[in-house]
């Protein structure tokens, strides 16, 4: 869309993601999801969150075999295949991706964080101050610690909770998007 237009019918200026939402649609990270909306409040697929990865990367895409149940040719499928290429995401383990599969909270600071290794980017380290921090899985505490120490969930985690095992919505993605852009900008 055009630079200063804001074509989401369903997205609030008062929206407390309003500005990250302008943010990757401004910069081509995140398009809406058809008849000026953009469902902020919907929940990200796994295809979709590495879809807008890959597209912060500008990623050479490719397609991939190593997981059974990403459709070669679909809209996602070069991703998945750039990020398993990179080892930004390697799947369930099973053979499989889970593309339709909701990303949660947790699992996207995995991925941000593999993401920030892969490109050579240290993000900060630390401990997080979370509530219910026994929620956080083991194989992504170190992740969320990051990412909370970097200040990249500053808008999604509210009154000390990230409820971490929590479907990450199309607002929070373009939020946490917005602030490693900015990170990313500010380190270069």
């Amino acid at each position: 869309f055009m630079i200063g237009a804001f074509p989401f019918v369903d997205v609030d200026s008062g929206s407390r993601f309003y500005d990250a939402i302008q943010f990757v649609c401004e910069n081509g990270l995140m398009n809406g999801t058809g008849s000026n909306q953009f469902s902020e409040n919907e929940p990200v697929s796994r295809a979709m969150a590495i879809t807008v990865f890959g597209r912060l990367a500008h990623a050479e895409t490719i397609e991939t075999s190593v997981v059974s149940d990403v459709v070669s040719g679909s809209w996602y499928s070069p991703y998945v295949g750039w990020a398993a290429a990179n080892e930004i995401v390697t799947g369930y383990g099973d053979g499989r991706y889970g593309p339709d599969d909701a990303v949660t909270r947790q699992q996207m600071c995995v991925i941000l964080y593999h993401y920030a290794k892969v490109n050579g980017i240290v993000l900060a380290s630390g401990s997080s101050e979370y509530q219910a921090q026994d929620q956080i899985a083991d194989w992504a505490l170190e992740a969320v610690n990051a990412c909370h120490a970097g200040g990249l969930l500053d808008g999604i985690a509210t009154s000390n909770v990230l409820s971490p095992t929590q479907a990450m919505t199309r607002g929070e993605l373009a939020d946490i998007i917005m602030r490693f852009a900015k990170l990313l900008s500010a380190d270069l």
